[in-house]
């Protein structure tokens, strides 16, 4: 699918809190109007899109998501992703509303 710029693909597994990361994926299901489920071939991590955001994809589309992953200390639980960015499978990229 390419990047577009937004910088090197990890693998899910490889995420790290606090790590700035570059995910490819399908969005396997919306957990909230702010939230989804984002699959690899490694695994499955959460992505928020921020509150003041519109969902711009829909269970079943591949995407790019650029963020960082968050730093609370939650044992045993993989971090969730702070999408910043978001290309969309046409290549269009979709830039978020993050708090400041």
């Amino acid at each position: 699918m390419g990047t577009g710029g937004l910088g090197e693909v990890i693998s899910i597994t490889v995420v790290r809190r606090g790590q700035p990361v570059v995910l490819e994926g399908v969005l396997e299901r919306l957990r909230d109007s702010d939230e989804f489920v984002l699959r690899d071939a490694t695994g499955a991590i959460r992505v928020d899109i921020g509150w003041r955001n519109t969902m711009p994809v829909r269970p079943g589309d591949r995407v790019v998501v650029q963020g960082v992953a968050d730093d609370d200390e939650l044992p045993g639980l993989r971090p969730e992703v702070y999408a910043n960015r978001i290309q969309l499978a046409d290549g269009r990229i979709v830039d978020l509303i993050r708090e400041p």
